[in-house]
């Protein structure tokens, strides 16, 4: 199965609609790619995981979890999972 790149997964944004299957692929792809992204970058500052969750309140928290809505109310990360992947290069689609 391949995926269209750079579109939402949300028929609600008149996105491309994915089957049930590919949009599984491309969330477990994203998951893993975030974690991946969060460890490796904790290895990079701190020398370890072990500080890996410790993270300080800045205003880039304020995409996910804004003062003036719910989370409910801004664009889930589901919608961004293709785009992001394609942006840094991860290779992500997969092939029939």
């Amino acid at each position: 199965m391949a995926f269209a790149v750079n579109v939402p997964l949300d028929s609600a944004s008149g996105g491309y609609e994915a089957s049930a299957d590919e949009r599984e692929a491309l969330l477990d792809a994203y998951a893993e790619w975030l974690f991946s992204e969060l460890k490796l970058l904790a290895m990079e500052r701190h020398g370890s995981t072990e500080r890996m969750l410790l993270i300080k309140k800045t205003r880039a928290g304020d995409f996910h979890w804004p003062a003036d809505k719910s989370w409910t109310e801004v664009p889930k990360p589901s919608t961004r999972a293709a785009s992001v992947l394609t942006h840094v290069g991860a290779n992500w689609q997969v092939e029939d």
